[in-house]
């Protein structure tokens, strides 16, 4: 652990983190702990240390500060094993105050954050504990995510991202991320475009052209 860091921590969290590695190390335990527990406590007490310098007022953190790339290049480690060591620490070691909802509203009003593409959305999520609360909430309402490659991206129809803006926003901002959301649909695009051109060639009060049958 560098020195940075280690200034960085109060000193009530230094003498918390030795309480923990003791009670792992020492309780009828000597010997025989396994370095994956260890390495996963100091993982544990190095990330609540920078979410507490990070947090905002709201409770949340930025996400990119804390991305995979960020903390792998901090530690040595590649980015694949800082986003297993994430999902483990929070199974172990969960985060007390982590509302999923809030990390999601604060991520989408992120411009471009949302994309599309042949059916359906995709939300680039950077947080693996944040992408399974998410997938655990579409799956409770009886919905289904399309599984990805990349582990970030979260695929879903238009219904379940309804579902999830419903359930994270307010009234107000449901208007303002939903027309964020139709303007990366070309389809909607298309069709407003479509209707527009409608009205232009018949202005509301003019007379449309009628049709007859023949005699």
């Amino acid at each position: 652990m560098d020195e940075a860091f280690c200034v960085s921590m109060s000193e009530s969290e230094k003498i918390a983190a030795f309480d923990l590695i003791a009670e792992q190390y020492y309780n009828k335990n000597f010997g025989s702990v396994s370095k994956a527990d260890i390495d996963l406590l100091m993982f544990h007490v190095y990330l609540e240390s920078k979410i507490r310098l990070g947090k905002g007022e709201d409770g949340t953190i930025d996400y990119q500060q804390f991305s995979d790339y960020k903390i792998g290049k901090e530690l040595g480690i590649t980015p694949q094993k800082v986003r297993n060591l994430k999902i483990k620490k929070e199974l172990k070691y969960p985060q007390p105050e982590f509302d999923w909802k809030k990390s999601l509203r604060r991520l989408l009003a992120e411009p471009n954050r949302i994309m599309y593409e042949k059916g359906f959305y995709k939300i680039n999520i950077p947080d693996p504990n944040l992408y399974l609360a998410i997938q655990d909430y579409i799956e409770d309402q009886g919905g289904v995510i399309e599984i990805q490659l990349n582990s970030k991206l979260l695929q879903v129809k238009e219904k379940y991202l309804i579902a999830l803006l419903y359930c994270v926003f307010d009234e107000k901002e449901k208007k303002q991320i939903w027309k964020a959301v139709q303007e990366c649909n070309p389809e909607i695009k298309k069709e407003k475009q479509r209707d527009r051109i409608k009205m232009r060639a018949f202005p509301r009060g003019s007379p449309r052209k009628q049709t007859f049958q023949k005699a």
